[in-house]
C-alpha cells in the first residue's frame, strides 16, 4: 500500500483498481486519502475517479435491472401464453365430452 501511495496522476487510475480488485473495500478510501493528502489538485483526481466510478456502477445496475426486466416479462408471457393453450384445450375436450 504504501508503494502505491507514490503513484503519480497517470498511474492512481490503476493503483485505485488494483487496490478495488485485491484488498478489502475501506483500503481504497485509506489510499484516497494517503494520496491526496492535502493537494487539491489530487484531491480533484480523486474527486473524478469516484465520479466515474459511481456513474458506471449505475450504469451497470440499471443495464442488469434492465435484462432482468425483459427476462422476467417474457418469462410471464411465455406462462400465460402457455395457461391460455392449456384453457382452450380443455374447452375443446369439454365440448367434445359433451357431445
Amino acid at each position: 500500500m504504501t508503494a502505491l501511495i507514490t503513484a503519480d496522476e497517470s498511474q492512481v487510475e490503476a493503483c485505485r483498481e488494483f487496490i478495488r480488485k485485491y484488498c478489502d473495500p475501506e483500503y481504497l478510501e485509506v489510499f484516497d486519502i494517503y494520496w491526496a493528502g492535502n493537494d487539491e489538485r489530487k484531491m480533484e483526481k480523486i474527486s473524478e475517479l469516484q465520479e466515474m466510478t459511481l456513474a458506471l456502477h449505475t450504469s451497470k445496475e440499471t443495464e442488469e435491472c434492465a435484462r432482468d426486466g425483459i427476462e422476467n416479462y417474457t418469462n410471464i408471457g411465455q406462462m400465460y401464453s402457455t395457461y391460455l393453450t392449456k384453457d382452450s384445450k380443455e374447452e375443446t375436450k369439454k365440448e367434445e365430452y359433451e357431445r
